[in-house]
């Protein structure tokens, strides 16, 4: 039975055996040890006697380790046993090294994690404990390594090295089992890099990735642009727009290449670091702007601010506006839509062209578009087809039919008619016909003095300027929408008179018209008192001239002062006294100022009259009465006696007459006369019956006639 262990000798040991190896065969001399590596006390009595073995024990081990040094390492083993007497004698077995031992280096800067796979132990057991060593391959340095040591290994698959110098490493893993270890092969060589690389050149658009016409401008309508620049051979470079990784690549030989993901539109700067092998990321490079420009340019295509259209001139403009500046368009890129003949020329740049269409020879419509692709932007976008609110312009150089003479309408031609063409008004209107559409324009002597549209059915109505007195000629002339203008119209001649004439005398009331009584003292036919509702007044005026007459303002009638002298019979005039004025009127209608005005008192309504009492006495008859007091009536009455009922008595009658005071306070008046009878001898002769009458005259001629009474002899 096997009471003790051994370990297994390397082929580096044959030889020249370790102090380890040295003390294990001592050991395994003496004995088997306690746990913690203690001798049994057993045998602590034969150390003389065990120590004479050490030779023996010596020539074995060197025996085993030749074995082991054409076995490998981690294959042979030798054990060593010690018998029931003392005697030590040596055994070999089999411990399998750990496995799969990896070294890799750790986020912290420096360090390296350390894997391996368990031994298995002599028996198919797990060993006890594992310790590693480090190599720096540079110049062979072996170290202790995770902190482990034989004395104080670790039991578990993997450990974590403290940070050593930048350097190649490798590393070996020992395993223990009681007094037994068994060493792996070396792990890969571990790289430890804590120096970042320096910062990456500027990365630079490919001239195949900067679109459009510059290959330098850094403007390209690519989204996912090939990136240029050099780094740290070998190291890992990011890429990064506005702070966001956009892509990665090697630098190859100190070169890298790298296109991006998808970038946004617009500037952005784009920068880039590498990232050695060791995962050190060096700081960021220089920043490149860039631009991402994947739209296409729109373009509108109107007419340019103030082109007239229709249009009887060249040449017609357009204008061309892009969306942004672009390259590239020419005349070559107009599709043009016109009469025989016409040529395009564009002129401007970036985003504002000017397009001039010429050389039409016919009348007809004009309009241009832009194609799709006829200009590129910077990034080289192509453009739009063109759109338009406004890209048609008619050419039209016919000129339209002449309009109809003007003619004054009845409201401009004032005074005593309204179709003489003698007016006061100094700004007339004229109305007649022309095109439809067509602006007319009035002329005087040559000279533009009014214009207006005629309507969709051709007419046309339109005041004029202020116009000088006298005698003018107005023509007519249209124009259409394309500035075409008619030839004139004929002429129509007219009188502009706003010279107003002198004012007339004042009105006269004849002689005739002016009613009196010789029974009315102081009444005359020069009193302008008058019974006559309508009478006549007379005067002089400006020849011809239209005089109108008016009572307290209030127009009566007209008439013409023919030859400079009026004559005029107004109706029928208010019974009240009254001013009456005239104003004289030319035949255009210019009214001069107010004549003096007369005053002139209507009254044809008579006196009141009559006789209350006819007495006859001793031949004398007497009659009283009444009469009016009015302030124009006369102050006496006329009283008449006739042998017939006939007044004025009548031919060949005896008559009497005379006259009687009227009281103005009572209005009472008396007359005595003699009978119409004549006496002699006491005998008489005369009318058996007489009839008296009364009347009684006011100042406008008017008579009041009484009552008649009849009286018989007695």
């Amino acid at each position: 039975m096997i009471t003790g262990g051994g370990r297994r000798l390397g082929a580096s040991h044959l030889l020249c055996p370790s102090l380890l190896e040295l003390i294990a065969m001592v050991r395994i001399s003496r004995g088997r040890r306690q746990p913690g590596g203690h001798l049994a006390p057993r045998h602590r009595a034969r150390r003389t006697h065990n120590a004479s073995r050490v030779a023996r024990a010596l020539l074995i081990a060197s025996l085993v380790a030749l074995v082991g040094m054409f076995l490998g390492p981690g294959t042979g083993w030798t054990y060593w046993t010690a018998t029931a007497g003392g005697e030590g004698a040596a055994a070999t077995g089999t411990m399998l090294p750990p496995t799969e031992v990896t070294g890799s280096v750790s986020e912290e800067p420096g360090t390296v994690e350390v894997t391996w796979t368990e031994a298995v132990a002599p028996g198919g057991g797990p060993g006890q404990g594992y310790f590693l060593t480090r190599t720096r391959e540079g110049d062979g340095t072996t170290s202790a390594a995770c902190g482990t040591s034989p004395s104080a290994p670790t039991t578990s698959l993997k450990c974590q090295d403290q940070p050593q110098p930048d350097g190649d490493y490798h590393y070996v893993v020992t395993a223990i089992h009681q007094t037994w270890t068994a060493a792996s092969n070396p792990s890969n060589t571990v790289n430890i890099d804590t120096l970042a690389p320096e910062a990456p050149s500027a990365p630079q658009l490919t001239t195949a990735s900067d679109t459009g016409s510059s290959p330098t401008d850094r403007v390209t309508n690519d989204p996912t642009p090939t990136l240029t620049g050099t780094a740290e051979p070998g190291s890992t470079v990011t890429v990064f727009a506005v702070g966001t990784a956009v892509g990665t690549g090697v630098a190859t030989a100190g070169t890298y290449s790298i296109t991006t993901s998808v970038l946004g539109e617009g500037s952005q700067t784009l920068t880039a670091a590498a990232t050695d092998g060791a995962g050190n990321t060096g700081p960021a490079s220089s920043g490149t702007q860039v631009t991402i420009d994947t739209l296409r340019p729109a373009v509108t295509v109107d007419q340019q601010a103030g082109q007239a259209d229709p249009t009887n001139s060249e040449p017609i403009n357009y204008g061309v506006r892009f969306s942004e500046p672009v390259t590239g368009f020419t005349a070559d890129d107009v599709e043009l839509r016109a009469p025989a003949g016409a040529t395009a020329l564009v002129t401007g740049t970036g985003a504002t062209y000017n397009v001039a269409v010429t050389a039409m020879t016919t009348d007809g419509t004009v309009t241009i578009r832009v194609a799709s692709e006829a200009a590129h932007d910077l990034a080289g976008n192509g453009n739009h087809p063109s759109t338009s609110t406004d890209d048609s312009v008619t050419r039209d150089t016919a000129a339209p039919a002449a309009p109809s003479a003007p003619t004054l309408t009845a409201q401009s031609d004032s005074g005593t008619s309204d179709s003489d063409r003698i007016t006061h008004v100094t700004t007339p209107t004229f109305t007649g016909t022309a095109e439809a559409g067509t602006t007319v324009t009035l002329y005087s002597g040559g000279v533009a003095v009014g214009s207006g549209a005629a309507a969709t059915e051709g007419s046309y109505a339109i005041a004029t300027t202020s116009l000088a007195e006298g005698t003018a000629t107005i023509t007519a002339a249209a124009t259409d929408a394309a500035g075409n203008t008619s030839s004139p119209s004929t002429g129509t001649m007219i009188t502009i008179d706003a010279t107003a004439p002198a004012a007339p005398s004042a009105p006269d009331l004849i002689a005739g018209s002016d009613s009196w009584s010789p029974q009315a003292a102081g009444t005359t036919d020069t009193d302008n008192i008058t019974n006559d509702t309508t009478p006549t007044f007379a005067g002089t005026a400006v020849p011809d001239s239209t005089v109108t007459l008016y009572s307290d303002g209030m127009f009566l009638t007209s008439g013409v002062a023919g030859g400079g002298s009026y004559s005029i019979t107004p109706g029928t005039l208010a019974q009240q006294a009254q001013t009456v004025n005239a104003t004289a009127s030319d035949a255009a209608g210019n009214a001069s100022a107010a004549s003096p005005g007369i005053t002139v008192t209507i009254d044809s309504t008579a006196p009141t009259v009559a006789i209350t009492h006819v007495t006859y006495s001793n031949g004398l008859v007497t009659t009283t009465g009444t009469a009016g007091i009015g302030g124009g009536d006369a102050g006496n009455v006329h009283v008449v006696i006739c042998s017939e009922n006939a007044f004025p008595c009548s031919s060949g009658s005896t008559d009497y007459a005379g006259t009687a005071t009227v009281n103005q306070t009572t209005g009472g008046w008396t007359n005595t006369s003699s009978d119409l009878q004549t006496c002699l001898l006491l005998v008489c002769t005369g009318p058996g019956q007489i009839y008296v009458q009364a009347t009684q005259a006011d100042h406008a001629g008017n008579i009041g006639i009484s009552n008649t009474v009849p009286r018989s002899y007695s």
